[in-house]
C-alpha cells in the first residue's frame, strides 16, 4: 500500500487532509500533510522533507506527493524526492484528487496503476455549472 503525502503551502494541505477525512469518515493510514512555511528556509524545509519521505518509504515502500501548485515551492521541494516506481509527483492537488487516491490506496492498487487515473479524476472534478444547468 503506498503512502500518500500532501506537501502545500500553509495549511493548505492540512485542511484538504481533515477535509476528505470528514467526507470519508475516518482517518485513512499513512496519509500525512507536509505544510510548507510561507517564509521557509529551502535547504533546511527540504533536510525534513527527506526524513519525512525516508520514514514513509520504509513503511509502505513507494508514496504519492501530491503538491497544489506546479512551480511552486511545494513542488519543486517535493520534485527533489522523486524516484521512479517509488515516489511520484501529482500535481495542482483538489478534494477530488485526494479523495480519490485514499480510495485507491485502500484497494491496495500498485501506485503506478492510479496515477493516470487519479489525473483524470483532478480534472474530471473541473466543472462550470452554467453548462450543467444550461445557463451562460
Amino acid at each position: 500500500m503506498f503512502g500518500i503525502l500532501v506537501v502545500a503551502h500553509g495549511e493548505l494541505g492540512n485542511l484538504l487532509l481533515e477535509t476528505a477525512n470528514k467526507i470519508l469518515q475516518e482517518t485513512p493510514e499513512n496519509v500525512f500533510s507536509f505544510p510548507i512555511a510561507w517564509d521557509c528556509d529551502f535547504a533546511q524545509t527540504k533536510e525534513a522533507l527527506d526524513k519525512k519521505v525516508n520514514k514513509m518509504l520504509s513503511e509502505s515502500g513507494s508514496i504519492l506527493i501530491l503538491t497544489d501548485l506546479f512551480g511552486g515551492t511545494p513542488t519543486n521541494l517535493a520534485m527533489t524526492q522523486f524516484k521512479k516506481n517509488k515516489v511520484q509527483i501529482l500535481t495542482g492537488i483538489n478534494l477530488p484528487i485526494l479523495i480519490k487516491a485514499i480510495i485507491l490506496q485502500k484497494t491496495g492498487v500498485a501506485l503506478e496503476e492510479c496515477l493516470s487515473e487519479l489525473r483524470m479524476k483532478g480534472q474530471e472534478a473541473i466543472v462550470l455549472v452554467s453548462e450543467i444547468i444550461g445557463e451562460k
